[in-house]
C-alpha cells in the first residue's frame, strides 16, 4: 500500500501544477483578451499576470516537463531491479477488479489519473494537434515506459497500464478542450 500513497502523493502534486498552472495561463489570455477588446492598455496588472503573459509558452512547457518527470519517476526511475514480468492479456485487471479485487481497481484508477495531466497539458502545449494525435503520444509514452520496465526488469509490462495510461491522456485531452469552449464562450458574452 506504500507505493499506491506514494502514487496518490505524485497525482496530487502534478493535479495541482497542471490545475495552478492553466488557471493562471487561462486567467492572462483572458485579462490580454479584455484588454484588447476595451483597448485599454493603461490598466495595471500585477506582475505575476505580467510575466506569466511574457513568458507563457514556457511556463506551460515547464509544467508539462514536471508532469513528465513525475511520470518517469513514479514508473522508470529508481525502481529496484527484479526478475522479468510481463502480462499481455488485455482487460485482465478489469476482470479482476469486476471480481472484488480493491488492489487492481485501485491500481486502474491510479494509472488513468496518472496521465490526464499529462493529456491535459499536452493538448495545451500543442493546441493545432487534433486529439487523436494528444491520444496517440500518450500511447506512445506510456509504451515506452513499459517496454523500458520489460527490458530493465524494474516493474511489469502491462498491456492494461497501457490502456489506461492512454484512456487518462484521452481525458485530460478532453478536460483541455472542454476548458477552452468554456473560454471561448465567457468571451463571447464579454463582448
Amino acid at each position: 500500500m506504500d507505493t499506491v500513497v506514494r502514487i496518490s502523493v505524485y497525482l496530487i502534486v502534478a493535479m495541482v501544477f497542471f490545475v495552478i498552472g492553466s488557471s493562471i495561463l487561462d486567467l492572462t489570455a483572458a485579462r490580454k483578451e479584455e484588454n484588447r477588446l476595451s483597448q485599454n492598455k493603461t490598466r495595471p496588472q500585477s506582475k505575476i499576470l505580467r510575466f506569466t503573459e511574457r513568458h507563457r509558452i514556457q511556463i506551460k512547457a515547464i509544467i508539462l516537463g514536471i508532469i513528465i518527470f513525475l511520470i518517469l519517476y513514479e514508473t522508470v526511475l529508481f525502481r529496484p531491479v527484479t526478475c522479468r514480468k510481463y502480462v499481455f492479456t488485455p482487460f485482465y485487471s478489469y476482470r479482476l477488479a469486476g471480481h472484488g479485487s480493491s488492489y487492481y481497481l485501485v491500481e486502474g484508477i491510479l494509472n488513468v489519473l496518472l496521465y490526464v495531466p499529462f493529456g491535459f497539458m499536452l493538448r495545451a502545449n500543442f493546441k493545432k494537434k487534433r486529439l487523436c494525435q494528444i491520444v496517440l503520444i500518450g500511447c506512445l509514452l506510456s509504451f515506452s515506459i513499459e517496454t523500458i520496465q520489460l527490458i530493465f526488469c524494474i516493474g511489469v509490462f502491462e498491456t492494461d497500464d497501457i490502456i489506461n495510461n492512454t484512456l487518462g491522456t484521452l481525458l485530460g485531452g478532453v478536460c483541455h478542450l472542454i476548458g477552452e469552449n468554456i473560454k471561448r464562450r465567457l468571451l463571447s458574452r464579454n463582448r
